[in-house]
Formats: structure tokens, sequence, C-alpha cells
């Protein structure tokens, strides 16, 4: 670009910023106030309408840079001395007009895209583009919250959805710990009973004496009390043997009379110890009533 376009062009850009100087006061043209919106909205409208001023002039910037370089091709083309494969001064002279006209195309395209810019900045200076720049920030605004609002339903999507798999987790853990817990309750249960089995069971000598034992006749281990096998001896007392520590224990049930006896070894029992006259007896209850 030679000095004299560079000067046309400065005085171009003069007379725009003394037009923004001039046109403050007709911002208010077209429909609608910036003075009766609210003071965000204004905030918003400004701060719009000013990035895009400021774009227009980073663009008519760069677009006159690339007419500088397009025109400096220009004149190093009217000195064409090529490397190609152009031997004759004609075919030298040939090339050199067809790059000219190339970039002058280029330069005028360029331009034309310069006298747009310029005409829409004047026409943004004038407030003739306040409506459209108003539109332009709402439907960026509704874009924005439109946007906002699918991407929080699909924050509360994804919560929901981690809140049931978290709920669906936990529930499976309570009903897992609470077969666990019912597992070992029947497990505590069950070795409850056979331990308490297991130490009520009586002894083989006394399991062997009970299957010879009519059913008059038994034992009482451990609280128990268990009968012979054999047919009971019609109106033959109950009689009970409790094994103790050196000692045997007998109960009689005979008619309404209750008594103990205590045998030590292999001596022959003696009187009772304990004599008691109940009424009805074992003995009765035991045959239906009937009295030995």
């Amino acid at each position: 670009m030679n000095y004299e376009n560079s000067f046309l062009i400065k005085i171009d850009n003069l007379r725009i910023i003394t037009k923004m100087a001039s046109t403050k006061s007709k911002s208010s043209r077209g429909s609608g106030n910036p003075e009766n919106m609210n003071q965000r909205s204004l905030r918003e409208f400004s701060e719009a309408k000013a990035a895009r001023k400021k774009n227009i002039f980073r663009e008519i910037q760069e677009l006159e840079g690339y007419i500088a370089i397009g025109e400096r091709a220009v004149q190093n083309l009217h000195h064409f001395n090529t490397d190609h494969d152009v031997t004759t001064e004609e075919a030298k002279e040939r090339y050199a007009k067809t790059q000219i006209e190339k970039r002058k195309s280029k330069i005028a395209e360029i331009k034309g895209k310069i006298a747009v810019l310029r005409q829409e900045l004047e026409l943004l200076l004038s407030g003739q583009l306040d409506d459209a720049i108003r539109r332009n920030v709402q439907t960026v605004k509704s874009t924005s919250l439109d946007l906002r609002k699918r991407e929080q339903e699909k924050y509360q999507h994804k919560r929901d959805a981690k809140r049931k798999t978290q709920k669906a987790l936990t529930d499976k853990r309570e009903n897992d710990r609470e077969d666990r817990r019912a597992y070992w309750k029947k497990q505590r249960e069950m070795n409850y009973f056979q331990r308490h089995f297991d130490r009520t069971t009586p002894p083989s000598h006394i399991r062997k004496n009970l299957r010879d034992f009519t059913g008059n006749k038994g034992y009482i281990w451990r609280g128990i009390q268990f009968f012979g096998k054999r047919p009971a001896q019609p109106g033959a007392p109950v009689v009970l043997f409790e094994p103790g520590k050196n000692h045997l224990t007998i109960h009689e049930w005979k008619g309404n009379y209750y008594r103990i006896y205590r045998k030590v070894g292999r001596a022959r029992r003696g009187p009772p110890i304990f004599e008691e006259r109940r009424r009805p007896g074992i003995a009765e209850a035991f045959w239906g009533n009937r009295r030995v």
C-alpha cells in the first residue's frame, strides 16, 4: 500500500470516529429506547454493541493489512523476474499480468468487504442496528437459558439416577444384612437347641436301661423325665431314678403318696427321706384315676 492510500484510509477512519461522536444523541433511534430497559439488559446491550464495534474495527484492520500485502505483491510483479520454467519475455509478461489481475481482483473483493463493514459500523454508531443487537442478545440469552436448563435437567437426571442406584444398593445391603441376621439367629438357635439336646441326652447306659424298662419306670436326667419303652404295668407305681454324685435319688409315686428315697453305692435303699400326700397322685393321673 502506498502512502496516498494509507492517508486516505486514515482520513476515512477519522471521519468515522467523528461521526461516532456526533451521533451519540441519535442512539435512541429505532423501536425501543435502552433507557426503558432494566439495568442488566442495558448493560448486556451495551456490552454486545461495544463488542460488535470492536470486532468491526479489528476486521477492517486485518483486511487493510491483506490489502497492503496484495498491493506490495502487485508492485513486485511489475518488476517480475521469475525462476519458473518461463523462457520467453512474452510468457513472463503474460504470467505477471495474470498474477496482477488475480491480486487486484482479491484486493477489490477485500475492499468490498471493508465497505460493507464500514457501512455496518455507520449503522451501528447511528443506532439503526440497536433493535437487531437487542434481538441477538435476547436470542443468545434464550439459547443460554435453554442450554442451562438442559444442563440442569441432565444433571438432575444423573443425580436422580445416582440416588436411585444408591437407594437400590442400600436396600440390597439392608436386605442382605437382614438375611444374614436371620441366618445367624437361626444358626444360634439351632446351636443352642443342639447343645441343649446334647446336654440333656442321657448317657448310653441309661438309654440301654430305658429299652428294658416298662412305662412305669424311667430316669430323671438333668430335669427331663425319660420313661421305659416297654408297655407299662397297670397298677404298678411310677418310679423314676435320678442319678447324682455318689448317690441315686429314687422318686416314687404310689397312690396318693409321693416319696423320695436316697441310695448310696450298692446299699439297699432305706426309708424315704421325703413323703407327701397329694391329691390326685401322679399314679392316678398316669392310669386314668386308677388307685394303686
